[in-house]
């Protein structure tokens, strides 16, 4: 299966519909004015979300899917939250309140961290133990 060409023919196709809802909503003339006016950190923001992290995250997102169980793979998507939140923080300067991290990232996260050793299949460890310092870091970027 061709996972790069299903995420690209994914992210086509809705262009179509979601067109025609603008233009009906919007009207055209609304449309012409906002694709005057469009700025550079518009056109980036769009390029990298259309690019980085459509494409490359659900290519990966599969080839992951591919190579490993599903029960493996899926707790890591709790930790979304927690990497936005972190690299928001890091990248961009952006002030962390409490309760953002308690309600964003705060319960996925630990849920993730978790989950990140594979449950015991047929009563036996399925994977070694999570070192302690790796279990550290990421209970850090969790908990702040």
């Amino acid at each position: 299966m061709d996972l790069l060409g299903l995420v690209i023919w994914g992210a086509l196709v809705p262009i179509v519909p979601f067109a025609l809802l603008s233009l009906w909503f919007e009207g055209p003339a609304r449309i012409v004015q906002s694709v005057t006016q469009v700025s550079g950190m518009a056109v980036f923001a769009v390029a990298y979300l259309a690019f980085a992290a459509t494409v490359f995250g659900y290519t990966m997102w599969g080839r992951l899917l591919t190579r490993y169980p599903a029960s493996q793979v899926a707790p890591l998507t709790l930790l979304v939250p927690v990497v936005g939140l972190v690299s928001a923080h890091v990248l961009l300067g952006e002030d962390l309140s409490g309760v953002a991290v308690d309600r964003r990232g705060g319960g996925d996260g630990g849920a993730a961290a978790q989950r990140v050793r594979p449950a015991p299949v047929g009563g036996q460890d399925a994977g070694a133990p999570l070192n302690r310092r790796a279990r550290r870091l990421m209970l850090c970027c969790i908990n702040g």
